[in-house]
């Protein structure tokens, strides 16, 4: 999970980019075929819950999880 270190903090730091990194994240669990990628994935997605809030894509989060 080292590699994402970098990003979480970059949406800590940068609020307007929140948006972006949860899409990207939601993206790589959608069209990923590697389970073991896709649950690393999943686990990007707990700690940016964790580490800061969605911009505008609550709802949208919410029902993707």
């Amino acid at each position: 999970y080292q590699h994402m270190i970098p990003v979480v903090g970059y949406g800590m730091k940068h609020e307007k980019f929140r948006d972006e990194i949860y899409c990207h994240i939601m993206k790589q669990i959608n069209e990923n075929p590697n389970n073991d990628s896709k649950e690393k994935y999943w686990m990007a997605l707990m700690i940016c819950f964790k580490c800061f809030p969605p911009k505008t894509l609550e709802n949208y989060l919410d029902f993707f999880v």
